[in-house]
């Protein structure tokens, strides 16, 4: 007789912003009208972690006609080529790109580059964490050059290599010689330094002691 059971009650938990329970009920309808032990809940989970903003579900069923639907919904970290999202772990998800969320970082690059910027941007954000500086954006061009802007305008570029380093050597150089206010652009593709340009179209080159005596400086 228990293989006559129905589902006669859900229950959701965890879609409360970005997934509303009507959308996971409208998921389980074509389910409930299985006998309530021969619903498939694998095929249930896959469903719904296919819907956009659902980072994943568990369902259970619960005795004797109950299922239990739980939701952990995505957190977006940035803007993905301003036609999805990331999450903290560089997953990309799709979402409504509503104005509200303009105010996320924005990551740039090739498709197959999402991990690893995001892997960078949570280098940057830990590295600038203590300069009072925002990201604004960070991209990777098709041939690997990185670079990011920040939220006073001031753009950065880091090149293909030894980004750890030039990232470190930008902050050594605003924590001790800049005011991003007046910076326009900062170029650390050099061994030793940087060339800096302000907003008023001068230029100054940045450079390590070593660099200061070999050339007279």
């Amino acid at each position: 007789m228990c293989w006559n059971l129905r589902v006669e009650r859900i229950t959701i938990m965890g879609a409360n912003e970005q997934v509303t329970p009507a959308a996971i009920r409208r998921v389980l309808e074509p389910h409930l009208e299985q006998q309530f032990m021969a619903i498939d809940l694998s095929a249930v989970q896959q469903q719904l972690e296919g819907m956009p903003w659902i980072h994943s579900a568990n369902i259970r069923r619960q005795w004797p006609n109950t299922l239990a639907v739980h939701i952990k919904e995505q957190q977006p970290i940035a803007r993905w080529n301003d036609r999805g999202f990331l999450s903290h772990e560089g997953r990309f998800f799709r979402g409504d790109m509503a104005s509200r969320w303009q105010s996320l970082p924005s990551l740039v690059g090739p498709e197959g580059t999402e991990t690893n910027l995001m892997k960078r941007y949570h280098m940057l954000e830990s590295l600038i964490a203590g300069l009072e500086l925002r990201l604004q954006q960070l991209s990777e061009d098709p041939v690997g050059q990185v670079s990011f802007v920040l939220a006073n305008g001031t753009e950065v570029m880091l090149g293909d290599r030894d980004l750890a380093l030039r990232a470190r050597r930008f902050a050594a150089l605003y924590r001790h010689h800049l005011s991003l206010d007046q910076v326009e652009r900062i170029d650390l593709r050099y061994e030793h330094g940087a060339a800096v340009r302000f907003v008023d179209q001068h230029f100054m080159a940045a450079v390590d002691k070593q660099e200061e005596q070999r050339h007279g400086i």
